[in-house]
């Protein structure tokens, strides 16, 4: 675990996890992920401690490359906005939230992400009623379709 501009972070495979309280009370929290790559069918787990309390998971919402909050599970009816008419995605991707403890984490899936353009943060959770930031937050990230340039695509 380091450190980045005080707030803790954790860095595994090059991503970036960013745990910073957005209000004095510690009833908001944000978990930023910087994903190292830019893909069309990413998935990410993060295991939240459970020293966090599981009420933190009632309201969590999940923001995918700056498209607006949604509620994890209700991400696959989020609207991926404008597209080409060829393009096969219409959904930002799929989440799922496991509210039994494994291990000492509750785990939050998203998968089926797209993650492209580069906007910054790439997914960014909002939890509310964190009552401990002592544990780190872990995430695993995976990439199954890399985003190819134009002058790459094609026959090879």
């Amino acid at each position: 675990m380091m450190l980045v501009a005080g707030l803790s972070a954790l860095a595994a495979n090059s991503t970036i996890l960013v745990v910073s309280p957005l209000d004095s009370n510690g009833e908001m929290t944000a978990l930023d992920f910087y994903a190292p790559d830019r893909g069309i069918l990413d998935s990410i787990s993060f295991y939240i401690p459970e020293s966090w309390g599981a009420s933190c998971l009632d309201d969590v919402t999940v923001n995918v490359i700056g498209r607006g909050d949604v509620a994890v599970e209700a991400l696959s009816e989020q609207s991926i906005g404008r597209q080409g008419s060829l393009s096969p995605r219409r959904i930002v991707g799929e989440g799922k939230l496991v509210r039994k403890s494994r291990k000492g984490y509750y785990e939050i899936s998203l998968y089926d992400l797209d993650l492209r353009p580069d906007n910054g943060v790439d997914v960014r959770f909002l939890l509310k009623g964190v009552r401990s930031h002592s544990q780190p937050v872990k995430a695993v990230w995976s990439m199954s379709t890399p985003v190819l340039p134009d002058s790459v695509q094609g026959e090879l």
